[in-house]
């Protein structure tokens, strides 16, 4: 379990709705079937089939509407890292606290971000003499590459002549990679004074492999345009695609692999009737013998062309559905025309509580608490029941995620079939985190400022080690447990460890030079990492239950940890076992520190410092 927050914020309570006089749902649909049944067969008939064919429209129009508006907003979210980093990275450069000439904390800064924005694929750096800098990650490393620009480089420095702020450019084609690139570039000023262009790409494949995995939302012919004409995000477009290149970094729409998709324009359109809110258009049209319907949104903001997010599906099992129910209405008999006609009354006031009900439960079941609303109360006593449990349930929830760490029960959940998760030994890397000379850090500050400071230290940690796939076990006071390779297995968690540590590394040093700016105490730290087998599970009692590794792996990355004093000239000392080091790959720099005596080992254990 997690330890309590330090400065003690604890979510409000939950306001109920209060309990209500108000008409039994049983009672009120029950008096609305009777009512319709004096109506004659035929009306009653023509009624319901004409208002279940608008329904079934209405309720796929929407379903489509909240799919497309979802995908954009997730889309959007994907492509935010990209803008974080290089704001971050811009702002330490214009302001001097980094200097491209130190080429060795310049490339630590860069890969740091790499390692905590999956979805960028290069970070560069471009002086005005056209020398480019370029952290590129490859696979699950990071290669740094110096060369002198070509033709595309003098260009993009030619262009930023100017202060300004970052923007997104066209769709590029980068020959050396074989691949077309997304890019963000925001130009590097000191006053008036040009000092380079930093560029940010992401590659058009995994930019499709990610709306691939949007499927839950726009289904499987989903799609991004580029302009109406161009094709930048498609299933095929994956893998890399034949035929682009410089002068053709996207392919053309009318002539994609994809022969519903060249159609989109090129076919003749009929507009869907009906509002679509929210900037959505919609259209059929008539291909290959079918009907297909496509539904997209126009999004601008990643460059002077707006893009066109959206999918298409066909129509011809709607008209199937449609047929059903004329059969079956037609053969159900009065009887049920008239249950199906109250259903359709009552759903305009049931409809909405109930939907709104299960939008929320989804949203507790993927444990996203923070900006849940509370359900307002009903005019229905059983809604309005239902809403009240619903308001305890989430606030007893969130008194709970204050204790647990939210990412390690979501990959319990995704663990299918494993809820009793008995304790089995395991092989992981673990890590223990240490402020050093925190006593004396205490004695001077007060308690408030003291919380403060702990927990924005435990945030840089807990987000380093969630971003490198970890789990935070506890903290202890100022230190931090955190380990790899469990719950789910993780084949590289050594490397993921030391990735993790290095990124911590990095923010320290980053945070250390505002405080040596504002006057402030620099903060050093000690990290130990140690591989081995451990007993992995749920321990404790049973209305107390952690789930925590114990063992003799956990003790010697403890004592990693406490021997890492002294063995660094920078802020952060980082010690990794023989074990860990012999998982790692040829990315990391190790520095033999020689080995040293361990309690409760009779052998000594070799220590290597992580550059």
């Amino acid at each position: 379990m997690r330890d309590r927050p330090i400065n003690g914020n604890q979510p409000a309570p939950a306001k109920k709705p209060g309990r209500r006089a108000g008409i039994s749902l049983t009672l009120a649909m029950t008096a609305s079937v009777g009512l319709l049944l004096a109506l004659t067969v035929v009306a009653v008939t023509a009624f319901g089939l004409w208002n279940a064919r608008q329904s079934t429209v209405v309720l796929l129009r929407e379903q489509a509407r909240l799919a497309v508006s979802t995908s954009v907003a997730r889309i959007e979210q994907h492509l935010r890292p990209a803008t974080d980093q290089v704001a971050f990275i811009g702002d330490l450069l214009e302001s001097g606290a980094l200097d491209p000439a130190d080429e060795a904390r310049f490339s630590a800064i860069l890969t740091g971000a790499l390692a905590t924005a999956p979805q960028i694929t290069t970070l560069v750096f471009i002086d005005p003499a056209h020398r480019l800098f370029r952290v590129q990650r490859v696979e699950s490393a990071f290669r740094t590459y110096k060369a002198d620009g070509g033709r595309v480089t003098r260009r993009a420095i030619a262009a930023v002549q100017r202060p300004g702020p970052a923007v997104w450019g066209p769709p590029v084609w980068l020959e050396a990679q074989r691949t077309t690139l997304l890019n963000l570039r925001r130009p590097i000023h000191r006053g008036e004074r040009l000092v380079g262009l930093l560029v940010a790409t992401i590659s058009i494949g995994e930019l499709s492999e990610y709306l691939a995995d949007l499927d839950g939302e726009l289904g499987d012919n989903a799609f991004i345009l580029y302009d109406r004409r161009h094709v930048l995000a498609h299933a095929l477009l994956a893998d890399r695609f034949p035929g682009l290149s410089e002068t053709k970094p996207l392919p053309d729409v009318a002539n994609f692999s994809d022969p519903v998709l060249a159609e989109i324009w090129r076919a003749p359109r009929a507009l869907v009737q009906g509002d679509l809110p929210e900037g959505i258009e919609s259209f059929s049209i008539d291909a290959f013998n079918d009907r297909y319907m496509f539904l997209y949104r126009n999004v601008t903001g990643f460059g002077d062309r707006p893009w066109q997010v959206g999918a298409y599906f066909r129509t011809e099992d709607l008209d199937e559905y449609f047929d059903r129910i004329r059969w079956t209405a037609m053969a159900g008999g009065s009887a049920l025309i008239v249950a199906l006609a109250a259903a359709l009354v009552l759903s305009r006031s049931i409809a909405r509580p109930i939907v709104r009900l299960a939008g929320a439960a989804n949203r507790v079941g993927r444990l996203e608490l923070a900006d849940l609303s509370e359900l307002p109360p009903s005019r229905f006593r059983e809604l309005n029941d239902q809403a009240s449990a619903f308001n305890a349930m989430l606030s007893g929830l969130r008194w709970f995620e204050v204790y647990v760490p939210k990412a390690l029960v979501r990959r319990l959940m995704e663990r299918d079939g494993d809820r009793q998760l008995a304790s089995a030994e395991r092989e992981v890397t673990v890590m223990f985190t240490d402020i050093a000379g925190f006593t004396s850090i205490a004695e001077g500050t007060d308690a408030e400022a003291l919380a403060g400071f702990l927990n924005d230290h435990f945030a840089v940690i807990a987000g380093a080690v969630e971003a490198a796939g970890g789990t935070v076990d506890k903290f202890i006071g100022d230190a931090v447990m955190a380990f790899w390779g469990a719950p789910e297995d993780q084949p590289d968690h050594a490397e993921r460890a030391c990735r993790a540590a290095l990124a911590i590394r990095d923010a320290i040093e980053t945070d250390n030079e505002r405080r040596r700016t504002g006057g402030e105490r620099r903060v050093r730290m000690r990290i130990g990492l140690h591989t081995g087998r451990a007993v992995v599970g749920n321990i404790g009692a049973p209305g107390r239950m952690n789930y925590t590794i114990v063992g003799d792996t956990v003790n010697v990355a403890q004592r990693l940890e406490q021997l890492a004093k002294g063995t660094s000239d920078g802020d952060v000392g980082i010690l990794v076992s023989q074990a860990t080091a012999d998982g790692l790959g040829e990315a990391f720099a190790l520095e033999p520190a020689g080995e040293h005596r361990v309690s409760g080992r009779n052998r000594p254990v070799a220590a290597f410092r992580l550059a």
